[in-house]
């Protein structure tokens, strides 16, 4: 994305602006600002930047009222613009983990793809991502109620990640995630 002209990265953590601006903000052609997307005043930043994609990584999950903030992005964005969500997925999965990093929910089968669609979207793919991580999250986070993830199982999850996108094109059923793109007609 840092490759597109104009660049817009946020987080609503101070904390994580912070990382985005000291990993980005050298580039000329990227913007870090702290926003909410709960919040209007800094939804009408998406609305003045008139951007032609959006991508929200584990952000949804985060919003109590995640069909409302769809619609609001709907109403800002211009038409034509395409939206990418990745979001946890399948609430057999979810632990105590999730409640505690603030997730409100974990996906189920199609429940995205449908509140994008009642928000004025139209859903072009859905794909399942991380179909390893969805024995590890079972095992560890759910069946042993570990509750954090530490830094050496993501270092070994950084390391195995060529791994599992092999995995995730040859293995059959759901991942730890899914992926939707739409876009607004």
């Amino acid at each position: 994305f840092v490759d597109h002209a104009r660049v817009l990265l946020t987080d609503q953590h101070p904390t994580h602006v912070a990382m985005l601006r000291e990993r980005w903000g050298h580039q000329a052609n990227v913007e870090v600002q702290q926003a909410d997307m709960t919040v209007a005043r800094d939804l009408f930043i998406l609305r003045d930047l008139a951007p032609d994609t959006v991508v929200f990584t584990n952000v949804l999950e985060h919003i109590a009222n995640d069909a409302a903030a769809l619609s609001d992005l709907h109403a800002l964005v211009p038409s034509g613009c395409r939206l990418v969500v990745l979001v946890p997925y399948d609430m057999l999965l979810y632990t105590r983990f999730d409640r505690e990093v603030g997730h409100f929910r974990r996906y189920g089968k199609g429940e995205l793809e449908r509140k994008m669609a009642e928000a004025g979207f139209l859903v072009e793919h859905q794909q399942y991502f991380n179909k390893p991580g969805r024995l590890a999250w079972a095992l560890l986070l759910k069946f042993a109620r570990q509750r954090r993830i530490t830094t050496l199982q993501l270092r070994i999850y950084d390391l195995l990640t060529p791994v599992f996108r092999i995995c995730d094109k040859v293995l059959p059923g759901a991942g730890a995630s899914t992926i939707v793109v739409a876009r607004k007609n």
